[in-house]
């Protein structure tokens, strides 16, 4: 049996029921490169009875065996990467020679790649594997613009916008439908973008946007001023809508300076005074109109 420490050797030999110890030291040519390098043993030639030999022996520094292997992905309108094939097992910053080449395209495709090189080179004994760029389908994004119009208006044109395209590509390369959520009511409609995920060389993905309905400014109301001598009939305020069907209703301003609901019909006075008063037109789809008048009664003219 034999131990090592720092380089030094030993050797317990047993024999005859006795069991007796040998000292040696081992040491080799420098070098690392492949090739044959002598083994050289010393130490004493008689050592506890008896008499040692010391012959040199061979370290075998054998090539290593690394791989060439072809094969990459990128999206269509990249440049091709930096590498079309990869090495492994060298050592350190050992290197070898080689020569790549695809075969030429740029549309979304597998495209063969050749790899060749000397098999053997220095310390290594190279292997090559071909492959395959493959071209895969480049992202692009359609989103539909936002876009708004006051209710009663026409919609506007419904548009959308296109990222991503590669190599000058015209936008008519993609291809897709617009639409938009139904109603036309003052509110917020989805406005939908669709179409095929793949097309050439895209792979598309679609992003709606929002349409939305505004109040309208057109509503208007108009207080009636009335004037009536004391005595006469009650003197009814009232107002007019520029639409018919919205709804009117009043509030009085009081003495304090407050205004307070009436009701929904127009205030009325007998006696004598004036009154400011406020009608407010309502209609869903228009924003609310306000406009101020006043009922006055002045006193009645007797002759005593």
């Amino acid at each position: 049996s034999a131990g090592e420490t720092e380089g030094r050797y030993t050797v317990t030999i047993t024999a005859n029921g006795s069991t007796s110890v040998l000292n040696f030291s081992a040491s080799r040519a420098d070098g690392e490169n492949v090739g044959d390098y002598t083994i050289t043993p010393s130490g004493d030639s008689s050592q506890a009875g008896y008499r040692v030999l010391y012959e040199p022996g061979t370290l075998t520094i054998h090539r290593k065996g690394i791989s060439v292997t072809a094969g990459a992905v990128k999206y269509y309108g990249d440049d091709d990467p930096e590498s079309l094939a990869g090495v492994e097992g060298l050592a350190g910053d050992d290197t070898i020679r080689y020569t790549v080449s695809r075969e030429p395209g740029e549309d979304v495709d597998t495209y063969p790649i050749t790899v060749i090189g000397e098999t053997v080179q220095g310390n290594y004994e190279v292997s090559y594997t071909q492959g395959y760029l493959t071209i895969q389908r480049a992202p692009v994004r359609v989103t539909a613009e936002d876009a708004s119009k006051a209710y009663g208006e026409n919609d506007p044109e419904l548009t959308a916008i296109i990222e991503g395209l590669k190599n000058n590509d015209a936008e008519t390369v993609i291809s897709f439908e617009m639409s938009r959520e139904e109603g036309e009511n003052v509110g917020t409609y989805a406005i939908n973008v669709t179409g095929d995920e793949t097309q050439g060389n895209y792979k598309v993905q679609f992003n709606n946007g929002t349409l939305t309905v505004t109040d309208s400014k057109a509503l208007t109301v108009t207080a009636v001023n009335y004037n009536s001598t004391y005595d006469a009939e009650a003197h009814n305020g009232g107002g007019e809508a520029s639409i018919d069907d919205a709804t009117l209703t009043y509030s009085v301003k009081g003495e304090d300076g407050e205004w307070s609901d009436w009701s929904e019909t127009a205030p009325s006075i007998k006696d004598v005074g004036t009154v400011e008063y406020k009608v407010k037109a309502s209609l869903d789809n228009y924003e609310d109109a306000v406009d101020k008048g006043t009922l006055t009664v002045t006193p009645k003219t007797v002759t005593v």
